[in-house]
C-alpha cells in the first residue's frame, strides 16, 4: 500500500478509468421517464396523424410552409382553413375499406 503523501512511487496495480460518460447521480428510472412522457403528451392539444401523400404534394406543402415561415402542421391548418365549409359534407359516413 502506498502513502497518499508519497507522489514519487507509482501504483503497482493502477485502477483503470471507467469508460463512458461520468455519472451525475440524477438518472431517472424507466417509470419516471414514462410518467414525464405521458404528462408531456397529455398537455399537448395535438395528435399524431400519418398519411401517405405524393412526393410533389409534400414538396408543395414544404415550399408553402417555408415561404410563410410556418411548421408543416401550421401550414396544413392554414390550407384547410381556405377550404369553404360547403365542401365538407358531415352527414355522409365515409368508410374507406
Amino acid at each position: 500500500m502506498r502513502d497518499n503523501a508519497d507522489k514519487s512511487t507509482i501504483d503497482m496495480f493502477p485502477v483503470p478509468k471507467k469508460m463512458g460518460r461520468p455519472s451525475t447521480g440524477k438518472a431517472k428510472t424507466d417509470a419516471e421517464r414514462q410518467a414525464m412522457w405521458r404528462a408531456r403528451k397529455k398537455n399537448k392539444p395535438k395528435e399524431n396523424f400519418n398519411v401517405w401523400i405524393e412526393n410533389q404534394t409534400k414538396a408543395r406543402i414544404q415550399m408553402y410552409a417555408a415561404a410563410h415561415k410556418l411548421s408543416l402542421d401550421a401550414a396544413l391548418d392554414r390550407l384547410i382553413e381556405f377550404v369553404p365549409e360547403q365542401h365538407f359534407d358531415y352527414s355522409e359516413n365515409c368508410n374507406d375499406e
